[in-house]
């Protein structure tokens, strides 16, 4: 799959560290900075797993934990995780519901087409209330769709339609009808 950022992936990408290990250390040594995914790839990831690990970072970070998400672009990459990508934005739905669930409920379940599992105890919960704010990655035309029914705010890629942003942050906020909030990723 052809890397929508430009030419060929960047090589560090090859190299990167798990996200939930160095945001937990980046939380251990600072006080005030929120520590967040920029983007995990729930459709990648199991449910249950997922929970646990946002869950602990918001305890070991005080509450500031952020969980940004996003389906992917590399179909490959997706296969290889048995993820069809006609399917992966309905699974990353039901994923974030999953997660949410495991947060906030004492005793969770979640029966949907692609994520099913009968009632689990999960902790520890987020120190957050309701939990860790799940911002929604991508710029696709039903990016939106998926802020308004999971999501606490949006975070679009810089660079990508980056002229049309004000624009395109206006209309989210006027189809939710109230302030979302938008994180832009990747700022130069």
């Amino acid at each position: 799959s052809p890397w929508p950022g430009g030419a060929d992936l960047p090589r560090q990408y090859f190299r990167t560290l798990d996200p939930f290990v160095i945001l937990t250390a980046a939380a251990a040594v600072t006080e005030r900075l929120e520590v967040g995914t920029g983007i995990a790839l729930v459709i990648q990831r199991d449910p249950i797993i997922l929970a646990k690990e946002v869950a602990s970072l918001d305890l070991i970070s005080g509450g500031r934990a952020v969980l940004g998400v996003g389906a992917g672009w590399n179909r490959e990459e997706m296969r290889n995780h048995g993820t069809d990508p006609k399917t992966r934005m309905r699974l990353l739905v039901e994923r974030v519901e999953a997660v949410k669930a495991l947060w906030t409920q004492d005793e969770a379940e979640y029966h949907g087409e692609f994520v099913d599992f009968d009632p689990v105890f999960c902790y520890p919960k987020p120190v957050q209330d309701p939990h860790p704010p799940v911002m929604i990655g991508g710029s696709g035309p039903t990016t939106f769709d998926r802020v308004l029914s999971i999501g606490d705010g949006w975070m679009p890629i810089y660079g990508r339609n980056t002229d049309a942003l004000k624009q395109q942050i206006a209309e989210l906020r006027e189809r939710a009808g109230k302030h979302v909030p938008v994180v832009v990723f990747g700022v130069p």
